[in-house]
């Protein structure tokens, strides 16, 4: 962190992504006092396989 602000004395905000399962990562920015901005999630649908495209 000390060497962020030497090399970024303007920035006010850092952010980091961690998986939710990710305990490890996630204590260890809170250690470093980063708390939760948001959370984001990811949809997936498997799609029946309908056949080869005829172009």
């Amino acid at each position: 962190m000390e060497r962020l602000t030497e090399q970024f004395p303007d920035a006010r905000v850092i952010y980091t992504w961690n998986a939710p399962e990710n305990r490890y990562l996630l204590t260890v920015n809170q250690q470093l006092g980063f708390t939760t901005a948001g959370v984001t999630g990811i949809w997936q649908k498997e799609l029946p396989y309908l056949g080869t495209s005829k172009s």
